[in-house]
């Protein structure tokens, strides 16, 4: 069973609007069960909120609260309804949860040095991509159509990111924003192509490493805190 019950947790401080129902359009029965990868419609008050660009809508395991399961797009039906589309999810009872961004009058980076990050980000992803669909599929100078989808998918992802500003690589987010299938095909392109970095991409490799124990350390020091 897979179910999400209509809750909602608060992530950052701030105004959050009021659920009253959660319902897959597909279950007639409206008892909180829903489809994977398939419509659902939230009802309640101050709905607007939802849509907001600083408004992120994510899915909270009743079992692991730590791991965070980002929603799809939130779109406006009505003045009391919103649909999204809830991703592939293992069976579970889950919690919706809000981040609501806040931004600082004062932004400790610009907006072109974030998009510079984000670009950055993607290429890494995109070398290792196609590293490892060279060595495994093959394929010389293109993807192949299975590493396209997961180029283009983990594009779109670092796109979407709300914390560009803050965090250093995906790997230190606590944020799982990507579907599980995905997740693990990821997961198997930075094991293989990870280690050969060094050789076809010192330079990089080298950055990365370097700013991954920075993020590390900085991540222990706040833990310590």
């Amino acid at each position: 069973m897979k179910t999400i019950k209509a809750e909602i947790l608060m992530i950052e401080g701030a105004p959050f609007p009021v659920i009253k129902e959660i319902y897959d359009p597909s279950n007639e029965r409206r008892n909180g069960n829903i489809t994977p990868e398939a419509p659902i419609v939230i009802t309640g008050h101050n709905l607007d909120m939802l849509t907001w660009e600083s408004t992120n809508l994510y899915l909270v395991s009743s079992v692991n609260d730590r791991m965070l399961i980002e929603c799809g797009d939130i779109h406006k039906y009505s003045d009391d309804k919103v649909y999204t589309t809830i991703p592939d999810i293992d069976e579970g009872e889950y919690f919706l949860a809000l981040m609501i961004l806040m931004k600082d009058k004062e932004s400790k980076m610009s907006a072109e040095k974030i998009q510079s990050k984000r670009e950055q980000e993607k290429e890494v992803v995109s070398l290792m991509i196609g590293l490892y669909c060279k060595k495994k599929h093959k394929t010389k100078g293109v993807l192949c159509d299975e590493c396209k989808k997961l180029d283009d998918y983990a594009k779109l992802r670092s796109d979407k990111c709300p914390f560009m500003e803050t965090k250093t690589f995906c790997s230190n987010c606590k944020v799982h924003c990507y579907k599980p299938e995905m997740r693990e095909k990821i997961r198997e392109v930075m094991r293989f192509s990870g280690p050969r970095m060094i050789l076809h991409h010192p330079v990089m490799a080298v950055r990365h490493v370097i700013e991954s124990k920075k993020e590390k350390k900085r991540l222990e020091k706040e833990n310590e805190n």
